[in-house]
């Protein structure tokens, strides 16, 4: 992948935006602090991947979601869902987000706060993100 720096739009919990800052240290990282700064930002911006947390917001992730696609800058964005903390959702219903999502075009899921906060979990996490902005560059291009 190329080594420039992308910019990130990580709208999330701050315990999560805090991990995935130190994650993708090296890229333009944007954390808006609530919906109106984040919906700024996807205005203004246009992003190499967004990252919506489950409970950003006041867990108005999808209504971010919907903004970011109807965005002319992010529309073709990739998007990670993440559950950035443990929180009220049972198990079944994270495999049920994750396969709603996943259906999606352009849209991933992450549990986050299943991945260990350690070395391996975080070199994991990047993995998979580097892997969303591969896909980006290589469709920006064609």
């Amino acid at each position: 992948m190329d080594s420039t720096p992308q910019p990130i739009f990580v709208a999330t919990v701050p315990v999560a935006a805090e991990r995935l800052r130190g994650i993708l240290a090296g890229h333009r990282v944007y954390c808006p602090r609530d919906y109106a700064d984040a919906t700024r930002l996807l205005s203004r911006e246009e992003f190499s991947l967004a990252i919506l947390g489950v409970y950003f917001a006041e867990s108005r992730m999808f209504d971010l979601l919907s903004f970011a696609r109807g965005s002319a800058r992010n529309a073709r964005t990739p998007v990670a869902c993440v559950v950035g903390m443990r929180g009220r959702l049972s198990p079944l219903a994270i495999r049920s987000l994750e396969q709603t999502l996943n259906a999606m075009p352009r849209t991933w899921f992450l549990n986050l706060a299943a991945v260990p906060d350690d070395a391996a979990g975080n070199a994991t996490v990047l993995s998979f993100l580097e892997s969303l902005l591969a896909w980006h560059s290589d469709r920006a291009t064609t």
